[in-house]
């Protein structure tokens, strides 16, 4: 009854939905950004807790993005992550004397290694196997020609 003797309207005391939320942040943004220099759609106290609590939400999210940045340029710069010439100079002493000398030709290096680093053991073929690989082999060569 006060209230209507005040003219003071409607009073909702239910939750912002959430486009009315949004609508308020945006205005928060607009606000905390310098593209509005006043904010006068405020009626009511419950319209200034709103906005103090959207301006609440930019804030944590500006902070997390900050220390996501952070994060992210720490790891960067740090010591675990190693470039890929310290990861060759890691795998060539690693490596050393296991297996033959790098070749640089090309962009894929496979190398050359050592005789007495090479397999022992060899795949055994039957005769018959052999014959056909024989046979192809030659069937390729006259095609060719």
């Amino acid at each position: 009854m006060h209230d209507t003797l005040a003219n003071k309207g409607v009073v909702s005391t239910e939750p912002y939905t959430a486009e009315q939320a949004y609508e308020v942040q945006r205005v928060a943004q607009d606000y905390l950004t310098g593209k509005t220099e006043d904010i006068e759609s405020l009626t009511s106290i419950r319209q200034v807790n709103e906005l103090l609590k959207q301006m609440k939400n930019l804030f944590n999210k500006l902070k997390q993005d900050s220390a996501n940045l952070q994060m992210m340029d720490e790891t960067v710069n740090s010591e675990k992550v190693g470039t890929a010439d310290a990861g060759l100079q890691r795998g060539n002493t690693t490596l050393e004397g296991r297996v033959g000398e790098l070749e640089e030709i090309g962009e894929f290096g496979l190398g050359i290694a050592v005789r007495d680093q090479k397999p022992v053991a060899k795949i055994e073929i039957s005769k018959e196997k052999e014959a056909q690989i024989a046979a192809m082999q030659q069937w390729q060569q006259e095609e060719e020609t």
